[in-house]
């Protein structure tokens, strides 16, 4: 008759190992010479610069609900800021003062902390330039809260990133080539070349793409004016442009 004992299908042997045991011969253990090689680990990607954009818009996105607006990176946020300027603004300032108190009242030795406070400073900047897209709002940005100063202070923190944030909050207000930013920015020019050159190997590519961005098309702005104007020509640093941007883009 049938046995009562069934083995269950899950703890039957598999082929491979039935008959172990029974007189079947155990496979030949292969030498060290013999044994292949372990595959080659692949080289992890470097991390890229954009990891440290993701932060930065994350922290926008904070901004933006502590302003009481929608995303100022949207049309929505936008008009939002349009509607309540004056609220927004005093909470940026604000905002931002707060940050450069806590920079100063943290000890030396923490410099974890300062660098966290530099970071939100910067976001504040760069949430400043994506308001500016909306020509009224910027033209009352560059009048009202001495925005070009409190980007170029940022530029004195030992983390590059903070001033890879400020470079592309500069390169979002350039982009509309507007004679009237150019004329705010034209005394900041020099800062913004020396920290260029002076961090030239630190910084990303990226960040010093926004630097001789910002550098070339503030002089574009005045050289490429219908009317130049020779006090605005001299006060651009256009011998040094050059040679940061053929160190930028060696020939090959």
């Amino acid at each position: 008759g049938t046995s009562k004992y069934i083995v269950p299908r899950s703890r039957r042997l598999s082929p491979s190992r039935a008959g172990a045991g029974r007189g079947v011969r155990p496979r030949p253990r292969l030498e060290d010479s013999e044994k292949p090689e372990p595959a080659q680990a692949k080289p992890k990607p470097a991390a890229s610069s954009q990891a440290g954009a993701g932060k930065t818009l994350m922290l926008i996105e904070h901004i933006s609900r502590f302003l009481g607006v929608a995303d100022v990176c949207t049309a929505r946020g936008l008009k939002q800021c349009h509607d309540a300027f004056d609220t927004v603004s005093s909470k940026l300032d604000a905002l931002y003062a707060q940050t450069r108190e806590f920079r100063s009242d943290c000890a030396s030795a923490d410099r974890l902390s300062s660098i966290s406070a530099d970071r939100l400073a910067a976001a504040i900047i760069l949430t400043y330039s994506r308001i500016a897209v909306d020509a009224k709002l910027g033209s009352r940005i560059f009048a009202e809260t001495q925005f070009f100063p409190k980007a170029m202070a940022l530029f004195s923190s030992p983390d590059l990133s903070v001033g890879g944030t400020v470079m592309k909050a500069l390169q979002n207000i350039t982009a509309q080539l507007d004679i009237a930013i150019v004329k705010e920015m034209l005394p900041f020019l020099p800062t913004i070349l020396d920290y260029c050159e002076t961090n030239r190997a630190g910084l990303k590519d990226g960040w010093m793409d926004d630097g001789v961005y910002v550098l070339t098309r503030c002089a574009a702005g005045v050289f490429l004016d219908d009317n130049p104007d020779p006090e605005l020509m001299a006060q651009v640093p256009l011998p040094h442009i050059p040679s940061l941007f053929a160190k930028r883009h060696p020939p090959s």
